[in-house]
């Protein structure tokens, strides 16, 4: 196997080739295949999948955590971790940074199997 061809089975395995996740069923069998996700990518970039990034079926000019409240893609992406979240156990959001500040920790969703 090359390296582009590995490249194209792990953008194929993320759902950032341009093939994008619109329902409840595509993003339970995402969460099944990848295992654990970030809701937003994370600067410095990390290869770890991104839900976000799966939702919109690419991974370039992606918003940070901070941004997504800006960016109009967000809403896909909010709906279907909502609807996922509460539509069974399947998926739950797990707390992956602590400040030390007295405001509470920031809260970074991630979506893991139980």
């Amino acid at each position: 196997m090359t390296e582009q061809e590995l490249i194209e089975r792990r953008r194929t395995k993320l759902r950032v080739n341009g093939n994008p996740i619109r329902t409840l069923e595509e993003a339970r069998e995402f969460i099944d295949e990848v295992g654990f996700c970030l809701m937003y990518p994370v600067r410095p970039p990390k290869l770890v999948p991104t839900f976000f990034g799966a939702t919109v079926g690419s991974d370039t000019n992606l918003p940070l955590p901070q941004q997504a409240f800006n960016d109009p893609r967000a809403s896909t992406a909010t709906e279907l971790m909502i609807r996922l979240y509460g539509t069974s156990m399947h998926s739950r959001p797990v707390r992956l940074a602590r400040t030390r500040s007295s405001s509470p920790p920031p809260f970074f969703p991630t979506f893991t199997r139980p």
